[in-house]
């Protein structure tokens, strides 16, 4: 089962959308889920927070991105018509912070 494998997006040369958060206190009033549905619609596949003089939102971004990744996957196990018991499982197996990139232990049976 290559499912986790063939949802990873491929990246073609260098992209760049830069960004300020509402943790830029003054700067911006954007959410971090708001870039990562920006920088989709944009055809790209990555974006930096450039907050000032702080990490507040890295977390969220983390979060937001493994969401994003958990949805595209969703996505292609549904068209590759995997079934539904199947699709929960490897979905769960996905934690809050991780990554399809870098499978954890409990993602290898699926990757």
């Amino acid at each position: 089962m290559h499912y986790v494998r063939s949802a990873i997006p491929k990246c073609h040369g260098y992209q760049e959308l830069h960004a300020h958060s509402e943790a830029s206190f003054r700067d911006a009033v954007n959410k971090v889920d708001d870039f990562v549905e920006t920088a989709k619609g944009y055809g790209r596949q990555a974006f930096a927070i450039t907050d000032h003089g702080n990490q507040m939102r890295l977390y969220q971004g983390i979060k937001a991105r493994t969401k994003d990744e958990k949805k595209n996957l969703e996505a292609v196990l549904q068209e590759a018509n995997v079934p539904e018991d199947e699709i929960h499982k490897i979905l769960k197996s996905i934690g809050d912070t991780d990554s399809i990139r870098y499978p954890t232990d409990k993602m290898w049976p699926y990757v």
